[in-house]
């Protein structure tokens, strides 16, 4: 119970903290929507990024993981010295590779160029190589802080080390607004604003990381760790890469799909990403960490129930917000976007990729949180060749139905992809846990529809009859979730009825406290 309430306590403080970290980036799209629109501008910033955020996330990201799981190891069989000695030699040798790789990036920015936007025009392309040679010193900036924060996802400073998101907002935000208003049509300043907050998210982390261990630089040796981390980090690499790699295909096939469309996709994928990082990416951050040291003391049956606990927990969350992205998908981008150089052209194109990417939340959760078990396992070669099928599946899907249907298509592609490789995850997962049978038992699911009809027919009439987005969507989402929770109550659905019982006993305790200290 103590252990329960801890991952509770940990999952509402990153989800909190989360909340407002995306409530700062909506103002900075909000700002960058108003002032620059979808243009040129933000079209060279946008594919730029992504493309270090592809080295950054494949790369780096994907070494988070490999490194909780190794060092926890480590730490197991040996000591905690020992721990951070292997992460001084890793930080000596990603550094080096690192810093050639910025310089790759910045002699062979013009063909990086066509790499990730092919269907740029010739007055676009100098913009787009000129942020390309900003944006290269960002993987020399981050290996520290890659280190560094699976080290403190470990110890549970959570909060610290999901940050980085808040820095690239306010330092987005203060560039716009003291340089970029005067030169709208200037993308290196974004590109400026996007390197100091990597700087300042590393000192960050360098400073809160050395209460746990100095992290330093150590000649790299190719010892039974470094040789364990190598083998379990291929095909983790492989695997971050494939969904970078198909973001920026996604971004390749809209280049094509006139002015503006690179844009729109961005937008579409933000809004998408508040979902997910809130609900999701937090739930996954947690339950890894606890998942990896169940793992290592071998108790599967607890791992089991807190994967049964945990994504019924979540999608009763889930499962109301993603009917009401989907019904209200345009309000959403205008009250978010629409202001300023952003029409309602703009809101009504992104409004389509919101509503199809917001059917494949579900889908995206249930394939996440079995990756976090296949990764506590370190099972990251099955997690990597279901990544490939799902990006397989992606592009082929994407390319075909945005040929008849335009920019909607690649929405389409993400989420059909997402739902068909569902059975991979689960399969690849009783592997692993051989007592694991289902995720969600079935009376959960037709209490968990039955809530959604009663949500459903209430946000009706607010779809119907109320003109204002704001009013309309505000309206309807909080009706909607009363419906949802009283219709989940009535039914007697256990994992609320639990939560809501275990809240009341907290606050019987706390009064009984009170009155023994009286």
């Amino acid at each position: 119970m103590a252990r329960r309430s801890s991952n509770l306590k940990d999952y509402s403080l990153l989800t909190s903290f989360s909340l407002l970290e995306k409530v700062i980036a909506f103002i900075y799209q909000m700002i960058i929507a108003a002032v620059l629109g979808a243009s040129i501008v933000t079209d060279c910033y946008f594919s730029a990024s992504q493309l270090f955020d592809l080295i950054d996330s494949t790369l780096l990201g994907a070494l988070v993981v490999v490194v909780i799981n190794r060092y926890a190891n480590i730490c197991s069989e040996k000591d905690e010295k020992s721990g951070i000695d292997f992460l001084s030699r890793l930080n000596t040798l990603l550094s080096a590779v690192m810093v050639s790789l910025a310089v790759i990036t910045f002699i062979f920015a013009k063909p990086f160029s066509y790499l990730i936007a092919p269907g740029f025009d010739e007055i676009a392309r100098p913009e787009l190589i000129r942020c390309i040679r900003i944006l290269c010193v960002i993987p020399p900036i981050m290996v520290f802080a890659t280190i560094a924060q699976g080290l403190l996802r470990l110890k549970k400073c959570f909060i610290v080390a999901n940050s980085r998101s808040l820095f690239i907002s306010m330092c987005g935000m203060a560039v716009i607004l003291l340089f970029s208003i005067r030169n709208p049509e200037n993308a290196d300043v974004l590109c400026y604003g996007y390197v100091a907050a990597n700087l300042l998210f590393s000192l960050l982390l360098f400073i809160r990381s050395r209460k746990f261990g100095k992290i330093g630089f150590k000649k790299p040796t190719f010892d039974s760790d470094t040789k364990k981390l190598l083998v379990m980090a291929a095909p983790a690499i492989i695997s971050k890469g494939i969904v970078r790699i198909s973001l920026m295909i996604d971004q390749v096939i809209s280049s094509t799909l006139g002015e503006g469309s690179v844009s729109y996709l961005n937008y579409a994928h933000s809004l998408y990403n508040m979902v997910h990082s809130l609900l999701i990416v937090n739930l996954c951050v947690v339950m890894f960490t606890d998942f990896t040291n169940l793992c290592v003391g071998k108790q599967f049956d607890e791992m089991i129930k807190k994967l049964k606990a945990s994504s019924s927990s979540i999608l009763l969350i889930l499962a109301p917000v993603s009917l009401l992205t989907m019904c209200f998908s345009k309000e959403i981008v205008s009250i978010a976007y629409q202001r300023g150089a952003f029409g309602e052209e703009s809101s009504a194109a992104v409004g389509i990729l919101l509503l199809f990417y917001a059917i494949g939340f579900i889908p995206a959760m249930l394939n996440s949180i079995h990756t976090q078990v296949l990764h506590s396992f370190g099972k990251m070669n099955i997690a990597m060749r279901n990544s490939i099928v799902s990006f397989i599946l992606n592009i082929i899907i994407s390319i075909t139905v945005s040929h008849f249907i335009g920019i909607a298509g690649i929405a389409i592609g993400t989420t059909v992809s997402s739902i068909i490789v569902i059975p991979l995850y689960k399969s690849a997962v009783k592997k692993c846990l051989t007592e694991y049978k289902r995720l969600l038992e079935v009376r959960f699911i037709l209490k968990l529809l039955a809530g959604l009809c009663a949500c459903g027919a209430v946000i009706v009439p607010f779809k119907l009859f109320v003109n204002s987005p704001i009013l309309s969507f505000g309206g309807a989402t909080v009706c909607g979730f009363i419906a949802f929770a009283v219709t989940l109550i009535l039914l007697k659905e256990e994992t609320l009825c639990g939560l809501i019982k275990g809240i009341g006993k907290r606050k019987k305790d706390d009064q009984n406290t009170e009155n023994t200290d009286q």
